[in-house]
């Protein structure tokens, strides 16, 4: 590995399988010690859970604004409408309705 030869540490994300746990998200770094080489494993599997969590709600209620963006749209054309409507009972020149 270029870590020995450099000295420099890498980064690695990996994602193993495992039959009973469903995926299992591992984040390594791997650095130089000393003539060998240093390993520190990290389990990230709830972190990646939680990030997929909060991704599926973000999505669900983008939706639901989208949702309530185009009932309000549809309800202010109701109202421009019955305003238009009514706009056209009333006289313009005595401000009466006809009937």
């Amino acid at each position: 590995m270029d870590v020995i030869k450099t000295g420099n540490p890498i980064y690695l994300a990996d994602i193993i399988p495992h039959s009973n746990f469903g995926d299992v998200h591992l984040k390594v770094r791997a650095f130089k010690v000393g003539n060998g080489l240093g390993l520190i494993t990290t389990d990230i599997t709830e972190r990646k859970r939680a990030e997929k969590r909060l991704k599926a709600t973000l999505t669900e209620r983008e939706v639901m604004l989208k949702e309530i963006h185009h009932r309000v749209k549809n309800n202010l054309t109701m109202l421009i409408g019955l305003i238009g409507m009514q706009a056209e009972r009333v006289d313009d020149a005595g401000g009466t309705q006809r009937t």
